[in-house]
């Protein structure tokens, strides 16, 4: 997760969403009186990138203490601009202005129990390594409601404010996006699995999110029912892979999302139970990133008809 720091308080940023981060310089941001925008170039290509502070997106009112960590970098330096967090929500970029990057941290969430309604965009709760509490911001949901909360006017970007070829490119950034990804959830234990395959998938124009074991992908199922496919191991702590696909059975509104399960156990039995319990295909790894993507794509095109496919056998 990114740690970043905000009117004084830091927030854990979940990075399935993240595209990039960078320190605009002076010419890269425009600002007027309705808000800023970036111009970034990339892939050969220049994006006018609407950007909006995060503290002005959070949206509840509870005060939380300044943490430690950040009095011991205030001395570091200053830089003429602050640093951007860009986001994408299908095919739409999203620019969050943040005080301070404070790097990236492995931290164990906490659910924020039933006390409150939290935002959608909230994850849960997590202790930094200064013993203090901190928020965790889910980079998907954050993208998507600033993209509503500008649609509806809250935000305001009023391209007018530019001229010319500016205001083209503007209205190109803040329209509806030519097509929608499909949105892919990967489950494993280890982040550098999920790293890779998050990587492939966005290569090949998926969208996608992550869990570290089944029961924290039931938490995003809930939270993305337009999931079109699941990529999940077996060997998990907490809920595995076999327990996963047992809740999946009995919950109707998860029940026909296509599983394809992602695993280092080869053998028939451990394939025949995923049979038995529903999944869509079974991958052994390591894995070829051409059959992975092939399989994704026919289990989507196919996500009531297509029986288990032993893919990646000869890969152990």
């Amino acid at each position: 997760m990114l740690l970043c720091q905000a009117e004084g308080r830091i927030y854990a940023l979940i990075a399935d969403a993240i595209k990039h981060i960078l320190i605009p310089t002076t010419a890269q941001m425009q600002v007027w009186d309705g808000g800023k925008t970036l111009t970034w170039q990339a892939d050969g290509q220049e994006h006018l990138v609407p950007v909006n502070a995060l503290a002005t997106v959070l949206s509840y009112a509870s005060p939380m203490p300044n943490h430690r960590l950040i009095e011991q970098r205030r001395d570091i330096h200053a830089v003429d601009a602050n640093p951007v967090v860009v986001l994408n929500h299908q095919d739409t970029l999203v620019g969050i202005e943040v005080d301070q990057l404070l790097g990236e941290q492995e931290l164990v969430i906490s659910s924020l129990g039933e006390t409150i309604v939290p935002p959608p965009y909230l994850y849960g709760s997590s202790i930094l390594p200064d013993g203090q509490l901190t928020l965790v911001l889910d980079g998907v949901m954050l993208a998507k409601i600033v993209l509503e909360q500008r649609n509806q006017g809250r935000i305001n970007i009023d391209v007018d404010d530019f001229s010319g070829s500016d205001s083209k490119r503007m209205a190109a950034a803040t329209s509806a996006p030519d097509f929608v990804k499909k949105l892919i959830l990967t489950v494993d234990d280890s982040i550098t699995v999920r790293n890779a395959l998050a990587d492939a998938l966005q290569k090949a124009d998926y969208q996608v999110i992550q869990a570290r074991d089944g029961a924290e992908a039931l938490v995003q199922l809930q939270r993305y029912p337009d999931v079109q496919a699941i990529l999940c191991d077996i060997e998990m702590p907490g809920m595995n892979g076999f327990e996963f696909l047992k809740a999946r059975q009995q919950t109707p509104e998860i029940a026909s999302i296509p599983t394809i399960m992602l695993t280092s156990r080869a053998g028939n039995k451990h394939r025949l139970l995923t049979k038995e319990l529903g999944a869509t295909a079974y991958l052994t790894k390591p894995y070829l990133t051409p059959q992975l993507l092939k399989a994704v794509a026919e289990a989507i095109e196919n996500p009531t008809s297509q029986p288990l496919s032993p893919v990646g056998e000869s890969h152990e």
